[in-house]
């Protein structure tokens, strides 16, 4: 891959020239207001500790210095609060808001069913588990391929409504102007060629691209124009590991692959797929070839329902030391005589075994009628159980 960015090179000199020029400065103070300085930090080290501090989060600018230094990327999909706080608590470099949430978190067919409102809703709650990412939407099917203005007011909802870091756009010349016009009002974006998911009604199935020239010209003449258009980094999906690494080689900004082999500056996977979360017959079709699974969470968590289920219905859930709350005696006198006069009260487990006392002497009574139907003898008259227990 070439030299990331002359802008960015340039950017970090101005900044470095700025904090050394503020340092200088800082230097030069009186020796009173050194003396002040220390004594203050001694003032304050003399009370309570300070609380951590919050992580930096991570920006466009740290994901491009990795890609200079050769330092790959991690990226991982997340679609809520928890697999935010995974993820986060892992130390991804980037967590993308995956237009993949209408598949393994809604139950639809495609990507293509997800709306707007959903990958707003969904993005705001990543960005409330995260404090260290860098956080990327996926921009859902329709919210930015009418028109550049189309997609820039989208873009922006985006940002004002939840605070993510930039929005991914799925294509490559058709949509340069949608990006670039979103790149011109100040959102960073992230390109995505190769399979497109939510193209998969034009393309008929998920499948590899590049396979063949004229598709790997395609994808890397769509990759270049993604990053004319400003995009400052690129998803390359389902192509072939040679094919991604001549597109990195052509780009000056980074790739994050998804089924495209080592060459890429970094890879992403979707969060159910590495934890093997949806790994049962009706999920298993949809787990891509390329897919590694890190964990069985399918099993534990199937397993654990299955034991909760079986302790509910035998009674030994919740136990004694799952009963925390308890009535003084007092107290339950006191509500007991308040309704005396009412009713009948019963601790509710008496109550049940009442009821099933009387439901089996009826079923015991219309066991009896039945035989004596079939023997033709007179049946004998019964009073019929109550059915109320008050």
């Amino acid at each position: 891959m070439r030299s990331v960015g002359r802008w960015h090179r340039n950017y970090g000199r101005t900044l470095s020239g700025f904090r050394n020029a503020s340092s200088s400065s800082g230097k030069g103070s009186t020796k009173g207001g050194t003396a002040s300085t220390t004594q203050t930090a001694e003032v304050q080290s003399h009370h309570a500790p300070k609380a951590p501090a919050t992580p930096r989060r991570l920006n466009i600018s740290d994901i491009q210095r990795m890609t200079e230094r050769g330092v790959p990327i991690s990226v991982l999909t997340a679609y809520n609060y928890p697999s935010a706080v995974h993820a986060d608590l892992a130390q991804m470099d980037m967590v993308l808001v995956g237009d993949s949430v209408a598949m393994v978190e809604l139950g639809h067919e495609t990507t293509q069913s997800v709306a707007m409102e959903e990958m707003l809703h969904h993005t705001k709650a990543v960005m409330r588990g995260t404090r260290r990412c860098l956080v990327i939407a996926d921009m859902p099917f329709g919210s930015y391929q009418l028109n550049p203005e189309e997609a820039m007011r989208n873009a922006y909802r985006f940002i004002k409504e939840t605070g993510v870091g930039g929005v991914k756009m799925e294509g490559g010349v058709a949509i340069k102007e949608s990006v670039r016009r979103v790149v011109q009002g100040g959102i960073a974006v992230v390109g995505h060629t190769g399979l497109l998911p939510a193209s998969v009604s034009a393309i008929g199935q998920y499948r590899s691209f590049g396979k063949n020239a004229k598709e790997a010209i395609t994808i890397t003449e769509d990759a270049l124009a993604l990053q004319d258009a400003g995009a400052f980094a690129i998803v390359l999906e389902c192509i072939p590991e040679r094919v991604a690494q001549f597109v990195t080689d052509k780009l000056d900004i980074p790739t994050i692959g998804i089924g495209a082999g080592q060459g890429t500056s970094g890879q992403v996977l979707v969060y159910h797929d590495v934890l093997g979360m949806l790994q049962h017959p009706h999920h298993a079709k949809v787990t891509p070839k390329f897919v590694k699974r890190y964990a069985g969470c399918a099993e534990f968590i199937q397993q654990g329902l299955e034991t909760y289920k079986k302790e509910v219905k035998s009674r030994i859930f919740p136990s004694k030391e799952y009963c925390p709350y308890e009535i003084p005696d007092k107290e339950w006198e006191m509500l007991v005589g308040h309704f005396a006069n009412t009713a009948l009260v019963m601790p509710p487990r008496d109550l049940m075994k009442k009821k099933a006392s009387l439901s089996k002497a009826k079923g015991k009574a219309k066991s009896t009628q039945k035989k004596a139907r079939k023997s033709k003898t007179p049946i004998p008259e019964e009073d019929e159980p109550p059915l109320s227990v008050y």
